[in-house]
């Protein structure tokens, strides 16, 4: 058996070289439920009102912080070709369809 090194170890290897990153601020509110006596703290409950502008703001900031770390990956842009053409199997993809016989 032929072992290789999947492309998203690879990326995750690349990923600790950035440094410090900087994430959005993101915020806590006091908020809580009760279940049958338990009490559970929820302070990102505020994330989940997607029509709120202050959470559409920190889903942009989170997925501009996301596409400037992707886009430093070195040879990103082969691998996409790569799964783009092996549909990340490592073997040409191929489309084929099953004829129904009764």
């Amino acid at each position: 058996m032929r072992l290789s090194a999947s492309p998203a170890v690879a990326l995750l290897l690349a990923l600790p070289s950035y440094g410090q990153l900087n994430y959005p601020p993101t915020r806590t509110v006091d908020a809580s439920d009760t279940y049958f006596g338990t009490t559970y703290k929820d302070p990102y409950r505020w994330l989940e009102n997607l029509k709120d502008k202050d959470v559409a703001d920190w889903f942009k900031a989170q997925a501009e912080l996301t596409d400037g770390l992707l886009a430093k990956i070195p040879g990103r842009d082969a691998l996409k070709s790569h799964i783009r053409i092996n549909g990340g199997t490592g073997r040409k993809a191929t489309v084929c369809s099953r004829r129904r016989t009764r």
